[in-house]
């Protein structure tokens, strides 16, 4: 009988928040076997929503290269994003150019790399630690998560 091995790429939701009090970025990190690593950021800087979405994009990438991941699995509710990053829409903006060649930059550390749009409703976690790092709430902090417990990153 074979045994069913978990997949072997890491998952990375995440997803922005920008509103008159300011501009934030949530990112979870999943592991094949379920552990979380989430990490809401304030930013420092009025960004446009695409702006806070390729931010959250290359600030999961670089998390998950802190971690040694090889094989990631991007999960984002920005069909434009997406689809800029696979190759199929052009970056018109020249100030969203400077953040795409970081993150094409960022995908060249991965041995397998894959970025699919998702429906807003399959990204909650991440969209309730953006909502809440604009304004002002828990940012900077990382927590990760194994079975219902809650450790807290040092420092």
């Amino acid at each position: 009988m074979s045994q069913l091995r978990p997949p072997s790429a890491w998952t990375l939701y995440t997803d922005r928040s920008t509103n008159v009090s300011g501009s934030g970025i949530r990112i979870v990190l999943q592991t094949p076997t379920g552990l979380r690593v989430e990490k809401p950021l304030r930013l420092d800087f009025q960004a446009t929503n695409n702006e806070a979405e390729y931010k959250a994009r290359l600030q999961g990438l670089e998390l998950a290269l802190h971690y040694g991941v090889e094989k990631i699995a991007v999960k984002t509710n920005s069909q434009l994003i997406a689809g800029q990053v696979r190759g199929n829409f052009d970056v018109k903006e020249p100030r969203l150019h400077r953040y795409f060649s970081k993150v094409m930059g960022a995908k060249t550390h991965f041995s397998n790399f894959d970025i699919e749009p998702i429906p807003k409703e399959m990204n909650q976690r991440a969209d309730e630690l953006a909502k809440s790092a604009s304004i002002g709430g828990t940012a900077g902090r990382t927590e990760v998560f194994l079975e219902g417990e809650n450790m807290e990153d040092p420092p």
